[in-house]
């Protein structure tokens, strides 16, 4: 009488495997089941690195991005009273772009940064602003000029806190050199004497 085994289900089930008594011809059987459960084990180390990468971590994986401080740092400048100035660079030789007012000597706009660190509203005059050449000579601001050229700059509020950019426009006679400025928070203010570059 011919008797024929039939082969248990696969599974994944290494304690299953690893006792079953069943025996083929050739030792082929035993060659399959360590195939099977490589192939299971590999399976099962896969889904278990899925798990922890995809289920464990939300609160890992999602990363806040930097947010900007709330309160930037105070820039470097020079301070009279509550005044910090700062001035970057100094614009000799300036050409009005329109050509509508000529200059006797030669046009010198100084760009300054203007911030206010008090706790009222202070006002930056152009009129207490003063170029000095290396003999001691004084210049004021071309204010009928900067009226015309950059309104609103002759005289700025500026609240606390705040800063603005203030453009001082001087009509600087020819063979004078102007190498400083003394720039004042109030006409009643010591003042400071910057370098111009």
């Amino acid at each position: 009488m011919l008797i024929v085994k039939t082969r248990p289900p696969l599974t994944c089930n290494a304690a299953r495997i690893a006792g079953e008594e069943w025996k083929g011809s050739g030792g082929e059987s035993n060659i399959f089941r360590a195939r099977i459960a490589t192939v299971c084990a590999a399976v099962l180390t896969a889904a278990g690195i899925a798990a922890c990468n995809s289920g464990g971590t939300e609160e890992g994986t999602a990363q806040t991005p930097a947010s900007p401080s709330a309160s930037a740092e105070p820039s470097s400048g020079t301070k009279d009273g509550n005044l910090v100035f700062t001035l970057d660079r100094v614009e000799r030789d300036w050409v009005d772009p329109d050509h509508s007012r000529a200059p006797q000597g030669t046009w010198v706009r100084i760009p300054l940064t203007v911030r206010n660190e008090g706790d009222t509203a202070r006002t930056f005059a152009a009129d207490d602003q003063k170029l000095k050449e290396p003999g001691g000579q004084t210049l004021s601001p071309d204010t009928e000029t900067m009226n015309a050229e950059f309104p609103g700059h002759t005289s700025v509020v500026i609240q606390p806190g705040s800063q603005s950019l203030v453009y001082l426009l001087f009509d600087v006679p020819f063979g004078l050199i102007a190498n400083k400025i003394e720039l004042h928070e109030s006409a009643q203010s010591l003042g400071v004497t910057l370098d111009l570059p």
